[in-house]
């Protein structure tokens, strides 16, 4: 039995050796295709192609959008120019006119954080981009990276190693030398090898799978990024005025433009505008207590040991003479500096007030993880717009929700304990208004062009169907749907769905199959608890449960005429598609 599983296990990984290079090879292999057209690739699709980190490809795409005049990239001024007395960082300046280029995904998600960083000003520090991300910079470069990823793709510039379907194939293959090492040793009854042939089967797959997920060039995509490194060699150095050539060279680490014009100011500092003007702020640790400081417990940690050993043996009477005497004063010394440094604690803890309440802004979330004997922590920095250094709290799991970075508070807090008794959020983060419309954009795209569900039938509307008080419930699968209930029970419900493209015309083509049209809107009424309405590419249905016929009814009489008017405001106008079988074009 050995033997056949050393002999499956050497037949699988010969198997793997050779789908990697039959996969290697089809990608160098000559194609009839025509590669495309040289120069023509977004620097982060370079970047991409070359394996740059994420971070990589989003500054030199802020390289690339401020070449194209999406912003202007001001190198830094002359100290005297600075509030802070040095030369200042570069400043990225908002174009008043903005281009009407065509944006890939990513590029619109890299300038909807420019426009959030500068807030209300038209202006940011360039340092600032790379900080600050609401979501968290590791979950905004994970979604860059993916949607860079996506346009290679449809690029033909990029592909993963291996097939979906490869991979599938190569797993179930490994069920082979899998099985045959249960069956070498279920003979012996050994339940921990058969648990340990099952750990191999699952860390094999997963190194299949991750293996073969990875990004690599196509035949098209290497010509392309073989024609940028040449280009860029012909080239030289860049002019000192940022260019799309200095882009591609950051995309591929040629340059230290992006790294210089966009480097953070470091790991516990952040840039905020809170206050009237940019500046960078220290953030502290929300452990810490001011009543014992870092100095106090860092000298207590390191010291204590000297102390106990001094003591036992100076006034234990273990060492006698000038070297216990020696001991003696080492532990009086000991004591008397932890004596002043208490001291110095307590004053600085007495001067401190004990109530503080301020307005301020979130510049900062971060979660400090736990163990099994503490849990984590969910902080957050909030700068008060009056000093270098920003208050830095731990809240609740639904504060943390609440307080995204940038939005304003008021806070009441404990500046003795560094605790806060209260923190409310008054404004949300506000956004540049040169860059309102790219944000729309991005939230349209982000949502696949579908309207929200909540302002077709408003929480208003709801709860006077119902007669009390209503919440929503949210749910963003094929399409985007709310439940409104009763505030203080799960019945009745009412459900209105938004889908559009093939699947919205497909219900829309089903509803004008088997339902009613309804008078002087485009839709059709399914049932007395349920109805379906159709504008341009979207489509809504709205269905009551547990509710009494006669009541849904007048419910859906009152609503449907103003979901439809909503509904074709958010569609805007179209062109009427030409008719198609079984799918009338009006009611």
């Amino acid at each position: 039995m050995t033997g056949l599983f050393a002999a499956a296990l050497a037949g699988w990984l010969c198997l793997f050796l050779l789908v990697l290079a039959a996969a290697a090879a089809r990608r160098r292999a000559p194609r009839a295709a025509l590669p495309p057209l040289q120069g023509a690739e977004p620097p982060a699709v370079i970047g991409l192609l070359a394996r740059s980190p994420a971070m990589r490809l989003y500054q030199a795409t802020l390289l690339d959008l401020s070449a194209r005049g999406w912003f202007r990239l001001r190198p830094p001024g002359p100290a005297a120019a600075w509030a802070e007395g040095g030369p200042g960082p570069a400043m990225c300046e908002l174009a008043a006119e903005q281009p009407r280029d065509a944006l890939t995904p990513y590029e619109r998600r890299a300038l909807a954080h420019v426009a959030f960083r500068a807030g209300v000003h038209d202006e940011v520090p360039a340092p600032a981009l790379s900080d600050g991300f609401r979501e968290g910079e590791d979950t905004f470069l994970a979604g860059f990276r993916r949607e860079v990823v996506t346009d290679a793709r449809g690029r033909g510039l990029s592909q993963p190693r291996l097939p979906a379907g490869t991979r599938a194939l190569l797993c179930a293959a490994a069920l082979i030398p899998a099985a045959a090492a249960v069956a070498a040793t279920a003979p012996h009854h050994r339940t921990a090898s058969v648990w340990g042939t099952l750990l191999a089967f699952c860390a094999v797959c997963a190194m299949v799978i991750s293996l073969g997920a990875c990004e690599v060039p196509s035949r098209a995509g290497r010509a392309a990024l073989a024609w940028h490194r040449s280009a860029r060699e012909a080239r030289g150095e860049h002019a000192r005025e940022p260019d799309r050539a200095a882009a591609y060279a950051t995309a591929l680490g040629r340059t230290a433009t992006a790294t210089v014009s966009f480097s953070p100011p470091g790991r516990d500092e952040m840039w905020s505008s809170f206050g009237g003007s940019w500046r960078t702020v220290s953030i502290g640790s929300p452990l810490e207590i001011p009543l014992l400081g870092m100095a106090v417990t860092i000298y207590c940690v390191l010291m204590f040991p000297v102390l106990s050993v001094s003591a036992v043996l100076g006034f234990g009477g273990v060492v006698h003479g000038a070297g216990g005497a020696g001991l003696r004063a080492c532990a009086l010394a000991v004591v008397t500096g932890g004596v002043l440094l208490v001291s110095r604690g307590i004053a600085r803890w007495v001067r401190l007030p004990s109530f503080a309440e301020f307005d301020g802004q979130v510049i900062r979330q971060w979660i400090i993880e736990g163990d099994d004997e503490s849990p984590s922590l969910n902080c957050v920095a909030i700068d008060a717009g009056t000093s270098t250094r920003a208050w830095a709290f731990s809240i609740s799991a639904a504060q943390y929700r609440m307080l995204s970075p940038g939005t304003f508070v008021h806070v009441r807090a404990s500046p003795r304990r560094n605790r806060p008794l209260s923190i409310q959020p008054t404004e949300p983060p506000p956004v540049t208004s040169r860059l309102a419309a790219v944000l729309a954009d991005r939230q349209q795209a982000g949502e696949n062009g579908l309207s929200d569900p909540a302002v077709l039938v408003t929480e208003q509307e709801a709860a006077g169907v119902f007669g009390c008080p209503v919440r929503g419930t949210r749910l963003d699968l094929l399409g985007r749907l709310v439940i409104w209930r009763p505030a203080a029970a799960s019945r009745p419900s009412m459900q209105v769905m938004v889908q559009g493209g093939a699947l919205g015309a497909r219900i829309a083509r089903h509803a004008a199959r088997h339902g009613t049209p309804l008078p002087g809107a485009d839709g059709w009424l399914l049932s007395s608890r349920s109805a379906v309405l159709h504008a341009g590419t979207l489509t809504v249905r709205v269905t009551l449960t547990d509710l009494a016929p006669a009541a849904a009814e007048a419910a859906l009489a009152l609503l449907v005429p103003r979901v439809a008017q909503r509904l074709r405001a958010a569609a805007g106008p179209v062109e009427p598609p030409r008719p198609a079988a079984g799918f009338p074009t009006g009611a």
